[in-house]
């Protein structure tokens, strides 16, 4: 079973324009992002899922060219058909679908959920039905054919195809899907790891930055939480800001 990781990045955030080049420690956030992935022991592909704006051509130079990473340019509207032709270029049979704006999405964690996933006849697995675990470090993994079904069922001018495998959680009589809570050492639904607007940015790099300086390339889940524990401070920074998602989530 060939795991293929895709990452939806665009720059036109309404929220926060270009977050997914904006730079922590010199690098940009999706650069970041890439290189925590390729930590997985499963993951053995990467691609970049981003949109024909003319805006995201610099999305594409820098990885392509500039990574030498994979990038299919789709609809900027229509995610989930973007990322269903990902899947159809790139022949993928096991998916992880990952968001531009999550640079400390654990790898180590996703690796999990993929043995889970191998073991259960399943279609999806997931940890997004419900927040447990901090956001930013939402899970989502399914066969690749499944979510080409999944398309031809929502209409086209269906509103939530800006979504793509939440939408596996609509037709439950039609996909069968786990969802994953976290353990308690890991529930912290009120810690932010996703960058959504600037002081994201801020507290995402406050992390990074307390990392590099102790000279560790990769940090994990568990020792992010164990560091901000000493500084709860960081955690208020960006805990109060209106999190569009949340709708989605009926049993949050």
């Amino acid at each position: 079973m060939t795991v293929v990781a895709t990452i939806q990045a665009r720059m036109g955030s309404k929220r926060f324009p270009g977050k997914v080049m904006k730079k922590i420690l010199g690098k940009p956030i999706i650069q970041l992002q890439i290189e925590r992935l390729k930590k997985s022991k499963y993951i053995k592909k990467i691609v970049v899922s981003t949109s024909k704006n003319p805006k995201d051509k610099k999305i594409y130079n820098f990885c392509k060219k500039k990574l030498n990473v994979d990038v299919y340019c789709g609809s900027e509207n229509d995610v989930l058909s973007r990322v269903v032709n990902t899947i159809k270029k790139f022949k993928i049979k096991t998916h992880v679908e990952c968001f531009g704006d999550s640079p400390l999405v654990d790898p180590k964690l996703i690796d999990q959920f993929i043995v889970k996933f191998k073991k259960k006849k399943i279609d999806c697995i997931t940890n997004t039905l419900k927040t447990t675990f901090p956001p930013g470090q939402e899970i989502m993994i399914y066969k690749g054919s499944k979510l080409l079904q999944l398309n031809k069922i929502i209409g086209k001018n269906d509103p939530l195809r800006e979504h793509v495998g939440y939408n596996f959680t609509r037709f439950k009589s039609k996909f069968s899907v786990e969802n994953v809570e976290a353990p308690k050492k890991y529930h912290y639904p009120e810690i932010y790891m996703e960058i959504d607007k600037p002081v994201d940015l801020k507290f995402v790099e406050s992390i990074f930055l307390h990392f590099w300086k102790k000279k560790k390339s990769f940090f994990n889940l568990k020792e992010i939480l164990r560091f901000l524990k000493t500084k709860k401070y960081l955690i208020k920074i960006n805990n109060k800001v209106l999190r569009r998602w949340k709708a989605l989530r009926k049993n949050d």
